[in-house]
């Protein structure tokens, strides 16, 4: 077992605070909060960059509610009825920068066979810790990392210059809410930059299938490259394209009108967000779940 990967693991238990404060209040997840001792703390204190895997974006709880189908959705959502898990039953999820991994446990829960993807990685620091936690660690690490390497032959998630954080804190949550991850796979491919995707495409024109993602669009340039890849996804393997995002300004109309790759939109849910989300992500106060056409 590699001790990177096991470090990460014991890091996520013992500097993250368990929430269910957010639109998916029926799961729960390791998440840095207002009330954990590294928000307001020094970067220092924290030996990832960015763990943007630490936080529960508002777009990724909008497409996870998406998933989940608990509260209601946004009148005006025609015939397409989302507010029903058996709409992701029995298909093929992809779950793009599945960060925190919430997205890839409403799908599991709702009977789908689930790809969750990420690429965030850094050099943790090497800390000890208590037996509970080194146990709890190793654990998780076994059961979602290791025996799926060897009985699946996925390429180990180690590089040379750090690990994917992402999955690991995605693994970590799948365990806190005792979703089994029989049907999950966790992929460290980084898909935008790949020659190949045919395991990808394969995976999403073998029946009903859909990409999920969200709070993927900060910037113009970055957005254009994600959308053009997610049109030739949708284009080639006919998966529905799901984006969660507090209406950012790459999503706006008159910016996908600039973009040479040229997308429509179309609005499936739109939720308000509780206060204590807004306080934690730059005062958004809504949030949209919107589908590529």
């Amino acid at each position: 077992m590699s001790k990177s990967l096991r470090h990460v693991a014991k890091w996520i238990l013992r500097n993250t605070l368990i929430s269910n404060e957010s639109l998916t209040p029926e799961l729960r997840l390791r998440l840095i909060t207002e009330q954990s001792s590294l928000w307001r703390s020094t970067p220092d204190r924290c030996p990832f960059a960015d763990p943007f895997w630490a936080f529960y974006w508002p777009g990724g709880q909008a497409v996870t509610r998406q998933v989940s189908g608990v509260l209601p959705f946004y009148p005006g959502n025609g015939l397409y009825i989302l507010d029903n898990p058996c709409l992701f039953n029995g298909a093929n999820v992809l779950d793009f920068g599945c960060g925190c991994g919430s997205a890839s446990i409403a799908a599991s829960i709702a009977g789908a066979n689930v790809v969750a993807n990420d690429i965030d990685t850094s050099e943790p620091f090497i800390h000890l810790f208590g037996e509970e936690q080194r146990t709890l660690a190793e654990g998780i690490i076994q059961e979602h990392f290791v025996i799926l390497k060897k009985k699946h032959k996925y390429k180990t998630l180690l590089k040379k210059d750090g690990i994917e954080d992402a999955l690991v804190a995605t693994a970590v949550n799948y365990r806190l809410n005792a979703v089994p991850t029989t049907q999950t796979r966790f992929v460290a491919d980084n898909m935008l930059e790949s020659e190949d995707n045919r395991t990808t495409h394969a995976f999403l024109k073998a029946g009903k299938s859909f990409v999920v993602l969200g709070d993927m669009f900060y910037d113009t340039e970055f957005a254009e490259k994600v959308l053009t890849w997610l049109k030739r996804i949708k284009e080639s393997t006919g998966a529905r394209i799901l984006i969660g995002d507090p209406n950012r300004h790459p999503l706006a109309e008159e910016q996908l009108r600039r973009y040479k790759t040229r997308v429509i939109k179309k609005q499936l849910a739109g939720y308000s967000i509780p206060d204590s989300v807004m306080r934690e992500h730059y005062g958004f106060s809504a949030v949209n779940v919107i589908e590529l056409q």
